[in-house]
């Protein structure tokens, strides 16, 4: 039988602390029972767009009346610029569609075979996508006044696009079976340039991202060889690359769970991503320092998730989809970042120090608990979950006042560390309410 002495302690002490919960951060936008995907927030901040069984819809991202803009619309779309339009294909069309209603063609793509639609310019003016030719993926572009179609670069395969704010191309891409590399280019095309030469990857990678001028994010599979290791296969992971030196580092990974594809926060300080365990299929929300380390957890256990967690252009939301049970239908969430996540990082490594930081806003306690194996706990008079299990050791190992609550992580030189799992979870008290946050998950990484 297990002691519950650490329990009944740990519940006593936070019903004590904890008189009013907080606001939560994690909320559904829709309801009901049909198949929900693919939101995107639009650039000012202030709409969701979303599919539902086919149709487009839009609604205010934090709540309201849902509008149907299309009753049968394709699965690739982008916000314009000034927010009050949609562009998205429909059938053999690039069509306009206004948030009031009311949609209008831009371009004929009869016979095109466009697969997906991967950017828009940071003015607006040209939408990019991929479109297949025979064997070969073309990447291509529209003008989003006039509707003229380019056909810019032809690939074996191409999986990803990102563009950075002067309107330079990122390009993930395999030049030939077998092999996949990143390409930088001109907004048109031109200056196509191989990144990493004569060290292309020959394991699965791609979907980079810039992080600045000299250096991308990206995903890959591959083996890390350290002083503890040879070869140790640490599952799909996030790696930077410095592209002068093309040198590669990994950031963060977890055995036997899935990746979705990253996205970055406006100051390209965290990417968020969907994380899927291999096995259950559950999956979760996450948020990652872009220099590597822990995990944290943005939204509750999550089944049918969406491969995809987007920010907000102003970097304060960020939206997915999923269902809350196994029977459920994913529905559009938002995640509120109103208080700032708490970050571990660098990489968290035997012999190494990583640095744990949680801002706290004005007023406001911070304490920070180290548990080894993830739980659900419902504690009466506060906000959130204790997802720490207290039939083990939980150890306070961090607490003060704001802005910023900062402390060091030491781990031992132990090469058996290697592939652990712990966890933190931070608790915020302020004027006697406070809230749990969910868990940050940190692996030990070779």
């Amino acid at each position: 039988m297990r002691d519950s002495t650490p329990l009944m302690l740990l519940t006593c002490v936070l019903t004590l602390l904890l008189a009013a919960g907080g606001r939560a951060q994690d909320r559904a936008l829709t309801t009901g029972t049909r198949i929900h995907s693919t939101p995107k927030i639009s650039p000012d901040g202030k709409w969701v767009a979303y599919l539902a069984d086919g149709g487009l819809y839009v609604q205010p991202i934090g709540g309201g009346t849902e509008r149907q803009l299309l009753a049968k619309a394709g699965s690739s779309y982008f916000w314009d610029s000034n927010s009050a339009s949609l562009l998205i294909v429909v059938g053999n069309s690039l069509n306009r569609v206004a948030r009031s209603g009311g949609s209008t063609r831009v371009a004929d793509l009869t016979n095109k075979s466009v697969i997906d639609l991967y950017g828009i310019s940071p003015d607006g003016s040209w939408l990019y996508g991929m479109r297949q030719v025979g064997v070969f993926t073309v990447l291509f572009r529209i003008q989003t006044g006039s509707g003229l179609v380019q056909d810019l670069i032809t690939f074996v395969g191409l999986t990803s696009l990102d563009i950075d704010a002067s309107g330079k191309l990122l390009i993930s891409a395999s030049p030939g079976f077998g092999v996949w590399t990143f390409y930088t280019a001109d907004a048109d095309g031109k200056n196509l340039t191989d990144i990493l030469g004569q060290k292309q990857l020959t394991t699965s990678g791609g979907k980079g991202r810039w992080l600045s001028s000299g250096k991308l994010l990206f995903e890959h599979v591959d083996y890390i060889d350290t002083k503890y290791v040879t070869n140790y296969p640490s599952g799909f992971q996030l790696w930077s690359l410095d592209i002068a030196a093309k040198t590669k580092t990994y950031l963060t990974s977890l055995p036997n769970w899935h990746r979705g594809s990253a996205d970055l926060s406006k100051d390209k300080s965290f990417a968020s991503l969907a994380m899927v365990d291999a096995g259950s299929g559950i999956g979760r929300a996450v948020l990652v320092p872009v220099d590597g380390g822990g995990e944290q957890v943005l939204s509750p256990p999550l089944w049918k998730m969406e491969s995809e967690v987007r920010f907000s252009p102003q970097g304060d939301k960020v939206a997915y989809v999923g269902a809350t049970s196994p029977t459920g239908s994913p529905q559009v969430r938002i995640y509120d970042l109103d208080a700032l996540p708490m970050r571990v990082s660098p990489v968290v490594r035997p012999s190494q120090t990583s640095t744990i930081r949680l801002p706290l806003a004005t007023g406001e306690v911070g304490i920070v608990l180290l548990g080894f194996k993830t739980h659900s706990l419902t504690i009466p008079g506060f906000q959130g979950h204790l997802e720490l299990d207290p039939t083990l050791p939980i150890v306070p190992i961090l607490s003060g006042v704001g802005p910023t609550l900062t402390g060091a992580l030491p781990i031992p030189d132990d090469g058996s560390l290697v592939g652990q799992l712990f966890f933190l979870q931070a608790l915020r008290i302020k004027n006697g309410a406070g809230s749990l946050d969910h868990a940050l998950w940190l692996f030990i990484a070779p």
